[in-house]
């Protein structure tokens, strides 16, 4: 019994730890990001600059990516700023694998980011 306790604790902390999670400055910037398109995130070290431009290749009919070498600064500007754009958005941080986004203070999944600030 306590081996598989043991097995379950190890197992969730490498879920917890593998959990990748973006920032934005305030809450204030990622509402002027609502109404001008431009997004300002920054994204785990883990992911290269090759890696997330590569996924956002997939995604240029809706907006450009523009990504800091070495500090992962991450810009998104929108090729239309609506709601299915914004949308997209949330497709291209969970396909860099983003599973949290910590805006200013407050931490939320990807999930409650999306109802916050993107619809």
């Amino acid at each position: 019994m306590r081996v598989i306790l043991a097995t379950f604790f190890l197992l969730s902390g490498f879920a917890l730890s593998a959990q990748k999670t973006a920032t934005v400055a305030s809450e204030k910037a990622i509402q002027e990001g609502v109404s001008t398109g431009l997004y300002n995130f920054t994204f785990p070290e883990e992911l290269g600059k090759e890696e997330i431009t590569k996924v956002g290749s997939y995604y240029e009919q809706y907006f450009s990516v523009n990504v800091s070498e070495g500090a992962n600064k991450v810009s998104l500007k929108l090729t239309q700023n609506d709601v299915r754009s914004r949308m997209v958005v949330m497709r291209f941080l969970t396909a860099n694998g983003i599973e949290r986004v910590v805006v200013g203070s407050k931490e939320l999944s990807i999930e409650e980011f999306n109802t916050l600030y993107l619809k």
